[in-house]
């Protein structure tokens, strides 16, 4: 991780006459390295393995705002010889304002500036990031109020095109800043509006605007309603550069209440859990749940179960939304299991290889770590993850492909105290664009939140002292089996009437297990690569379907051990 740094100490850039003239040559120069640096040390930079050579604005739009401001569209060329570009709004505030932020918010100055007039000083200044900036933040609603169109400060054809949707007059709204930035910047104005603003631009229409239009027009009532949205029009496709939404009405996300859940329930679990009863995750999710099932998990295994039915019933409308060719959904035949399995292969392989040099390394080691043992047990039976993978190549029915949520887990949904809504249809933002918006099965999703709750359980235990990790451990997983049952059932409740899924029981089992192989493998790279202390939890995900025996299961033989 680059370590966080600010501008705040660097010699301040004059300009001359007024505070705009920060934005224009010959104050570009210096803005285009400050922008190099700050860029680097904000959470929202992408890519935090390689290091920024250097930063050009590509092209720069004038809101009209109360204070000197500009929304800059930033090349950034990394060190690898590949090139960014990022959604970077700047303001320029002096005197009182100008210190308060170099005092209580320095990592918001990208450069110190001093204003001269006839060549005499006049006043103090930074540049910020736009969207620290209240006045700024009110400018941008009111764009989409009026569904203003800039054009580009350097001429040609470019454009900043705002639509609104009935919005009203947000004036008197309060704006202010997510403090928790991720891969974008979210600001809320009062308790009506959820704004977002891109920060690296990719180039098209991004999932999140054309997921949201497609479920609005749907009548999908399970998630904020699409209020406008900003794009960047300079080529054959506008790229959406900003997004608003509905607020809804809510207690936080469904990961944190899912914390909160699992702490207080196992604080009062005792003895030994019961027994779910044969079968795997399938089996339990189409029966009848057991009465003493629902009374040891309590009032969250129903949540959990309209969670499902909420998935689903977002699936039943992206399915039905057929008048855009974007969204219809299609067969996966052979050629399209065929492309999935192979990109599956290529992914465990290369995890595979990971693994067996991590234990190379730790081999010496004193300590063997559970982890330490799941990646010896997952490299002795390889052949049984290559086989659940290719299961699917032999399906004659594995249903459809289709537009999809793509990266769902507990912290996409927030929980209204009754209910729940599904947000953030971005996709896994390390994935190229086209890849985001790839039709799929909707079981992805399902495995995805599938994952979560396991995520969810382990971090609970986590918390715990070693001793009460050892016997709550139980309790833990029960909770986790038990939860995943109901929310698959409350899925397949609601998606019944549907073509989505194949017919055969068998197929469901064998894609299922597919999806969630795909997501452990995708989560363990992760984990390697960002928190080695958290890998464990995806580890035992692998672990977990490579124990559930299948006669199926045998080692290949031949070109096939050799595939493998």
């Amino acid at each position: 991780m680059i370590p966080v740094q600010t501008n705040v100490a660097n010699a301040p850039v004059e300009v001359e006459g007024s505070w705009n003239a920060a934005f224009d040559a010959p104050s570009r120069a210096p803005l285009e390295r400050a922008l190099a640096t700050w860029i680097m040390t904000r959470r929202w930079y992408r890519t935090k393995s390689r290091e920024v050579t250097a930063a050009r604005v590509r092209t720069s739009f004038t809101l009209p705002s109360e204070a000197p401001a500009k929304v800059l569209f930033v090349d950034v060329a990394l060190d690898d010889g590949r090139t960014d570009t990022y959604v970077v709004p700047l303001a320029v505030v002096h005197g009182d304002e100008a210190e308060t932020f170099r005092r209580a918010t320095p990592g918001d100055v990208v450069m110190p500036l001093t204003l001269q007039r006839d060549g005499e000083h006049e006043d103090d200044g930074v540049m910020i990031d736009g969207l620290a900036c209240p006045r700024f933040l009110r400018d941008w609603l009111d764009a989409f109020e009026t569904a203003r169109t800039i054009a580009s400060d350097e001429g040609g054809q470019s454009r900043l095109r705002f639509q609104g949707r009935d919005l009203g007059d947000g004036s008197k709204l309060a704006p202010k800043r997510l403090a928790r930035e991720q891969t974008n910047t979210s600001v809320f104005y009062g308790d009506r509006f959820v704004g977002k603003v891109v920060r690296k631009l990719d180039e098209g229409v991004s999932p999140d605007l054309d997921m949201g239009r497609g479920l609005t027009e749907g009548g999908y009532a399970h998630t904020p309603a699409l209020a406008g949205w900003v794009e960047l029009e300079s080529g054959d496709e506008p790229s959406t550069v900003g997004l608003i939404h509905a607020q809804v009405p809510n207690r936080g996300d469904a990961w944190e209440h899912v914390l909160g859940v699992l702490d207080e329930w196992l604080a009062t679990v005792r003895g030994a859990p019961p027994n779910l009863g044969p079968g795997d995750l399938f089996d339990h999710a189409m029966r009848p749940r057991d009465a003493v099932v629902t009374k040891a998990i309590g009032p969250y295994v129903n949540l959990a179960e309209l969670l499902g039915r909420r998935i689903g019933e977002m699936h039943v409308v992206l399915a039905g939304h057929t008048g855009d060719r974007a969204f219809t959904p299609m067969v996966i035949d052979a050629s399209s299991r065929e492309a999935l399995v192979a990109m599956a292969r290529r992914d465990l392989t290369k995890l595979l290889d990971r693994l067996a040099q991590r234990d190379s390394t730790r081999a010496e080691s004193d300590v063997r770590t559970a982890a330490d043992e799941a990646t010896r047990t997952l490299l002795r039976h390889r052949h049984v993850l290559f086989s659940r993978l290719d299961r699917v190549l032999g399906l004659d029915d594995a249903g459809v492909r289709m537009r999809v949520h793509g990266d769902l887990h507990l912290g996409q949904v927030l929980f209204t105290g009754t209910d729940f809504a599904l947000i953030d249809f971005e996709g896994e933002p390390a994935r190229p664009l086209d890849e985001r918006k790839a039709k799929r099965s909707p079981l992805v999703d399902v495995a995805g939140m599938l994952r979560s709750f396991d995520y969810a359980a382990a971090s609970a235990l986590r918390k715990r002292s070693p001793d009460e990790q050892s016997t709550l451990a139980p309790w833990a997983r029960f909770w986790r089996d038990a939860v995943s049952s109901a929310l698959l059932g409350g899925w397949l409740s609601s998606t019944a009437k549907t073509t989505i899924l194949p017919a055969s029981i068998a197929a469901k089992h064998a894609l299922l297990d597919f999806y969630l192989l795909e997501k452990a493998i995708y989560e363990v790279h992760y984990e390697m690569d960002n928190r080695p202390d958290w890998i464990d939890i995806p580890l035992g995900g692998l672990l977990a379907i490579l124990e559930r025996h299948d006669p199926l299961d045998e080692p290949p033989s031949g070109p096939e051990r050799k595939r493998a």
